[in-house]
């Protein structure tokens, strides 16, 4: 884990591995701006990763709202948000692989990216009202097909930017 989190420091700025002798409290902070200058805070809690796909929480800002002004929590599940069930707190959850989709091998480097590239399409969500799927495609089940619809994901967002 602590390799993890040495690449994550060299990507991304100010992203901390937290309680990493407590696997029931372990996780990842990383502080992100978008291309727009916003900033946004991820929780990713490591419980059963790598062997899972981990969790990944929009901790900051609180409450982030989506284009109608509604907090992306009450939305709970939603397929076109690429939303999972809130925590406790009230924090929204990114859907970033599926469960069927996910190997040992993927890294929290590649999870945090995900969640930027969330969080970019969340800004267009915002500026132009459509849900993110319009900007980021479903990932297919089958793992290979993985790297072209993560490949797709960018490239909707950069035709939804120009």
């Amino acid at each position: 884990m602590a390799k993890e989190a040495d690449i994550l420091k060299r990507y991304f700025v100010g992203a901390n591995l937290q309680f990493p002798d407590d696997p029931a409290r372990a996780g990842v902070v990383v502080p992100l701006r978008t291309l727009r200058r916003n900033r946004y805070v991820l929780w990713i809690p490591l419980g059963g990763f790598p062997f899972e796909p981990p969790e990944m929480y929009v901790v900051e800002p609180k409450p982030i709202r989506d284009c109608r002004g509604k907090k992306l929590a009450d939305l709970g599940s939603c397929w076109a948000m690429h939303l999972l069930a809130p925590d406790a707190h009230g924090h929204p959850q990114i859907c970033h692989h599926s469960k069927d989709g996910w190997t040992p091998n993927i890294t929290l480097c590649k999870v945090v990216l995900k969640g930027h590239i969330w969080l970019e399409a969340y800004e267009l969500h915002k500026a132009k009202g459509k849900d993110i799927d319009h900007y980021l495609p479903h990932m297919e089940k089958q793992a290979s097909s993985a790297s072209s619809s993560f490949l797709g994901g960018i490239a909707g967002l950069l035709r939804g930017i120009a």
